[in-house]
């Protein structure tokens, strides 16, 4: 169960818009100050949540780099960290210094895609070039900064390691383009529009 907020966090709550809170994430800082300033955005893992399921002009958009690191063979550590950009320019950043924060970056995940999906659909469907950062797509294919390629001639794409990589049809030398995932904003909502665009096409 939600504990009650402060009255600091209630006022944080309604001057942006945020919603009703729906958990609690606690900072792990050591200094009083820091943990105060900290617990505001912190306490609001579901403010953050509402938000984007309630009004899904408040996100523009939201940057995930998860980091896996390992030596020979075996997971060593993991680093989380997640940014999110409210349409007025806005920034939060969560990482390791709240608890849970696996758990906060996986409700953003999916409830960020889930919100933003309807818009991007309609914006493709409508004919205009989507940006992802350092890749775009529309309906004529995807563009990797330097050239395009067709939908007809993308072969597969897939996130390994923290990498997105798109391979072209009959290219045997390797990936088309590799880029970092945590470079591409709303990258689950660029693999959910090419997943459904690829599908429509072969269907």
């Amino acid at each position: 169960m939600l504990q009650p907020l402060t009255s600091e966090a209630q006022q944080v709550m309604a001057s942006s818009h945020l919603g009703r809170p729906t958990a609690a994430y606690r900072a792990k800082f050591t200094i009083k100050k820091a943990v105060a300033v900290a617990f505001l955005f912190a306490v609001g893992l579901g403010i953050l949540a509402v938000a984007i399921l309630d009004s899904s002009s408040v996100l523009l958009s939201t940057v995930i780099a998860v980091v896996k690191t390992s030596s020979y063979g075996i997971q060593t550590a993991t680093t989380h960290r997640y940014t999110l950009r409210r349409s007025d320019g806005a920034t939060f950043k969560f990482n390791d210094n709240i608890d849970h924060v696996e758990a906060l970056g996986n409700t953003i995940a999916a409830e960020t895609a889930r919100t933003l999906w309807p818009r991007y659909l309609a914006a493709y469907q409508a004919g205009h070039t989507l940006a992802f950062g350092k890749i775009s797509l529309n309906q004529h294919g995807v563009n990797n900064g330097k050239e395009w390629l067709p939908w007809s001639q993308l072969r597969e794409i897939q996130i390994t390691r923290g990498y997105l990589s798109l391979k072209k049809e009959g290219d045997k030398q390797g990936n088309w383009r590799v880029i970092q995932a945590a470079d591409i904003p709303n990258v689950d909502v660029f693999m959910a529009l090419v997943n459904g665009i690829q599908s429509g096409k072969r269907s």
